[in-house]
């Protein structure tokens, strides 16, 4: 697809959407866009691991995605009894195979991946053709909330392909399916009838769009509902945390389309409570299940990554501001790739910054099967499984948009290179470079002469950063804005961009700091004890479908980990940043030694050990499980000289790069500590 000659893609030009008038940015189609470095890499992991391979592992993935007839398959995963007692197929399975096969889409046009391609057209056109006779597809699943999942895929095909055939199948889904879009998330379909307006100008779609919108008004409030008058109140919210975020793109994509402020407005109140009430250090909202409290257990889904991801992309593109870009940046570069081993093998279905054991029988969560916090092939409900495949092609298709105009913007880093068409004109520019592990950039113009605005995003965190066109300086560089370059773009051209780091301890609880550079997270690595166990012999939910070496990972500590963090800000917290070479720059995410990190002075805190609960085995047996413990009290601080022994350094590395961890620690001043000695405590220092 990208290596078809440049010129002819300004064919294409007539069949793209005009900007609606509120709307900052717009994506381009994934065929614009070419993964480079380790971006590349860690986009063949997931065709190498999940992505490619979900659909011959287990079900419901195994079943035929979307297609093919169910009517022999059984519960627990496709039939469930209704009031009536009579045996009816559920929705959740298409769920979370629609969710897998939009990442499939997503990272094999990215990629331009044939053996990924095919799964996904075999999914598309496959439903096209087994639609009802007006048209309907998956007219047999008993609500629309799946649809919005799985449409995500056709979204992404027809903007890289301009398929008439993909675009006609969505309106007649859309214009014949008598299903009312009323009940729970079906609301979120919302999001393709405004697609499908701004495809095609047809206005009933948006009005359509606009009336299920404002109907919600009369709903009864639940944990499905996230109404705009709740989103607008100061009143923190009990919302289910995925169906928060599906939800909250809804004002957002409304806004785009029509202009009115209330929509942006209450969405801008929304995330602004979120990050009061609810933000982890990660960058994604406490969410284990419901919104839920901060703190050094709290958990979220892997789901809320991706819908979270998602939503605030349209935020980005609705206001054309930093501030969401960051956010993006943040929650997919530490929470994104923290779920994860990064062999793209195994996922983790609730995920905390504190992690000090990750196995069967160890999640603290209450609600939940006990292997939700194990790194597994699957886990249930299917809906993380499906949806951790989204993450990172999301974020790599956000990186490049298009501005009003000719307007071409650089919203988000990382090595990839992008086509650009400027008045039937193509140029292509490349990045260059290590992001996030280094802080400089390199942007070339490999192709082509255009004149036309160029957008660099400069971050919030980025320390006096500067902007150089071929080793020119550039006035006015701020942090926190869009830096716009100007005026002609020509082959050969470089723009040098630098952004320095810096650490920064934050207080997250009364009880603990967590350590930033940059957009990293940082947190202490602990080496592990790693049992690999098959699924069928210790979790609750295979069924016969299932590949028979399913499995995932029992991981218990195998290193220090209690350790209170003992800060100076009197001499910058005696921190210490070491960059190590990179061998391979292609892997810094899973390379033996990290390519940044941060040695600090810390206690070892014997007294603060692992915790333990009761769990029942498949067999009958009851065994004592050991947990992550929380914080020791703040008021145990005041012992340190007394309960712990003699400082000495440990290293962090970021978050994204570990499976086991120590994120947020207890913290105490060393000016408190009179038997510290730096020396001294070099001689001990903990590396990893």
């Amino acid at each position: 697809m990208k290596n078809v000659a440049l010129a002819v893609f300004a064919v294409l030009l007539s069949s793209q959407p005009l900007f609606a008038q509120h709307e900052a940015f717009r994506n381009f189609s994934l065929s614009k866009i070419t993964p480079e470095g380790w971006q590349r890499s860690f986009l063949l992991k997931q065709r190498d691991g999940l992505t490619g391979h979900l659909d011959t592992l287990c079900e419901p993935f195994n079943q035929g995605g979307w297609i093919g007839s169910k009517d022999d398959l059984k519960g627990p995963n496709y039939k469930r009894k209704d009031k009536t007692g009579k045996e009816v197929l559920t929705w959740e399975p298409f769920e979370g195979t629609g969710k897998y096969y939009d990442g499939v889409t997503r990272c094999g046009l990215l990629l331009e991946d044939e053996f990924l391609l095919n799964k996904a057209k075999k999914q598309i056109y496959g439903t096209i053709a087994e639609a009802s006779p007006d048209g309907v597809m998956g007219y047999k699943i008993p609500t629309r909330w799946p649809h919005n999942c799985f449409f995500h895929a056709f979204m992404a095909w027809y903007e890289a392909t301009s398929d008439r055939r993909v675009l006609d199948a969505l309106e007649r889904h859309y214009t014949n399916d008598k299903f009312p879009l009323t009940y729970c998330r079906e609301i979120i379909n919302i999001e393709q009838l405004v697609w499908l307006y701004q495809q095609t100008g047809k206005k009933p779609y948006l009005t359509r769009a606009v009336d299920l919108y404002e109907a919600q008004a009369s709903r009864a409030r639940d944990r499905m509902v996230n109404k705009l008058d709740d989103l607008a109140s100061d009143e923190r919210q009990d919302v289910h945390g995925c169906t928060f975020f599906e939800t909250l793109k809804l004002p957002v994509i409304l806004y785009m389309a029509t202009g009115n402020k209330k929509y942006i407005d209450a969405a801008r109140n929304g995330y602004r409570k979120v990050d009061k009430f609810h933000m982890l250090a990660d960058g994604i909202p406490a969410t284990e299940e419901g919104l839920s409290d901060k703190g050094a257990l709290a958990a979220h889904e892997t789901c809320d990554i991706c819908d979270f991801t998602w939503a605030t992309a349209y935020m980005l593109n609705a206001t054309g501001e930093v501030e969401w870009a960051d956010k993006i940046e943040r929650a997919v570069l530490n929470a994104g790739l923290g779920c994860v081993t990064k062999d793209f093998q195994t996922h983790v279905y609730l995920s905390a910054l504190n992690q000090v054991v990750s196995q069967v029988g160890s999640s603290r969560s209450i609600i939940h099967r006990p292997d939700v916090m194990a790194y597994c092939q699957e886990q249930k409900p299917c809906c993380c499984t499906g949806n951790v495949n989204r993450i990172f092609p999301i974020y790599v298709g956000c990186q490049w948009l298009k501005g009003q105009g000719n307007t071409l913007v650089k919203a988000l880093y990382g090595p990839s290179s992008c086509l650009h068409e400027v008045g039937g004109k193509m140029v292509k520019l490349c990045e260059e470079s290590l992001f996030p592990f280094s802080d400089t950039i390199k942007i070339t113009v490999v192709e082509g002469n255009a004149s036309f605005p160029f957008y660099l995003r400069i971050p919030t965190w980025a320390k006096n950063p500067t902007v150089a066109v071929n080793g020119v300086k550039q006035p006015g560089v701020t942090s926190g804005r869009f830096f716009v370059l100007g005026g002609a773009h020509k082959a050969g051209d470089v723009i040098t961009l630098n952004f320095p780091k810096e650490v920064r301890v934050t207080q997250v609880e009364m009880n603990g700091v967590v350590v930033d550079y940059g957009p990293l997270l940082f947190a202490l690595p602990i080496a592990s004890h790693t049992e690999k166990v098959l699924l069928h012999d210790v979790a609750w939910h295979n069924t016969p479908a299932d590949a028979p070496g399913l499995y995932g990972y029992n991981m218990l500590p195998a290193s220090k980990w209690n350790y209170v963090l003992a800060l100076d800000k009197a001499r910058n917290n005696r921190v210490k940043v070491i960059h190590n070479p990179v061998p391979d720059p292609d892997n810094p995410w899973s390379a033996e030694k990290s390519p940044i990190e941060i040695q600090m002075y810390a206690l070892e805190l014997t007294r603060w050990v692992l915790h333990y609960q009761v769990f029942k085995t498949l067999k009958g047996e009851t065994k004592m499980m050991p947990i992550t413990p929380p914080l020791p009290p703040r008021g145990m601080m005041a012992m340190v000289p007394l309960l712990c022994g003699k400082p000495e350094r440990i290293t962090l590395v970021p978050y994204g790069r570990t499976a086991l961890r120590l994120t947020v620690f207890p913290y105490w001043d060393l000016q408190d500590v009179p038997s510290f000695n730096e020396n001294e405590a070099d001689q001990h220092n903990n590396g990893y």
